[in-house]
């Protein structure tokens, strides 16, 4: 078990933190922004000024809302799940940029990932970032967390799960029923509902919702929101206010359009 909560000095770079999808329980790095130049911690107290900017910078990003993000793996079922699909869940979802330059995919809550109550997601720099053509190296640069992250071979920012058992995660795989239609139909009502969330609640509102009605891990024993649908959705549809059940019934009628656009594209 690593962990560090030591900020040393790293080369100017793109900060992340790991952020857990609310729908598959899957995790995976997202950029928060630029870091602090190395070069600010020179000189007198220039290491305590560094540790300063960073714990700022983990201050302003590191927010508790509920975000709405491009799970990669969410993506990869939706893909997959689609009429006449030839992706696999599980495929490069960069390689695969079809699917997200037409706009297709799918936008789920998630959650940036604290390792320790009281504290808030930790911020990691990929150290290789500089070197091109070369795996992501992910370290620990501001927070309490995992020394060090392994990613999957998916090449889309997703962790290897099974690495983080030793800090408390469950590793267990999402089990899923075989009719691709009923997930289909599962992924994009859940998205929906989210986007109503987000949309008319702002994400600290949307997260408390999603929270209530059991999105995160709920259940006995605790599951993926997504192996859970059928409870969540009156659960949620319990928790919306007036505003976001509209939306859904709105966007219910143009979702249909859509998918009828779609379908003469050839893109389903």
């Amino acid at each position: 078990l690593s962990f560090s909560s030591f900020p040393r000095p790293r080369p100017m770079g793109e900060g992340a933190s790991i952020y857990n999808c609310a729908l598959c329980d899957s995790y995976a790095l997202v950029t928060l922004g630029i870091l602090p130049e190395r070069k600010l911690a020179r000189g007198p107290n220039g290491l305590a000024r560094y540790e300063d900017l960073l714990e700022a910078f983990q201050d302003a990003r590191c927010v508790a809302s509920a975000l709405l993000l491009a799970c990669p793996t969410c993506n990869a079922l939706a893909r997959a799940t689609e009429e006449g699909a030839s992706a696999k869940p599980g495929a490069d979802q960069v390689e695969d940029g079809d699917f997200l330059r037409d706009g297709l995919a799918v936008l789920t809550p998630c959650f940036l990932v604290s390792f320790e109550d009281g504290q808030p997601p930790p911020v990691y720099v990929d150290e290789n970032a500089a070197k091109g053509g070369i795996k992501p190296r992910y370290r620990l640069v501001q927070g309490v967390g995992p020394a060090e992250l392994e990613l999957d071979r998916s090449r889309t920012g997703r962790l290897h799960k099974p690495s983080l058992r030793p800090f408390g995660i469950d590793v267990r795989p999402l089990s899923l029923d075989d009719d691709a239609a009923a997930t289909r139909e599962t992924m994009s009502e859940a998205c929906l509902f989210a986007e109503a969330l987000t949309s008319c609640a702002g994400g600290d509102a949307a997260a408390s919702v999603v929270r209530r009605a059991g999105w995160v891990r709920g259940g006995d024993p605790p599951r993926p929101a997504l192996e859970r649908w059928g409870e969540i959705r009156e659960a949620t549809e319990r928790e919306m206010d007036e505003d976001a059940r509209e939306y859904v019934r709105a966007r219910r009628v143009v979702g249909g359009l859509e998918y009828e656009a779609r379908r003469a594209r050839g893109h389903l």
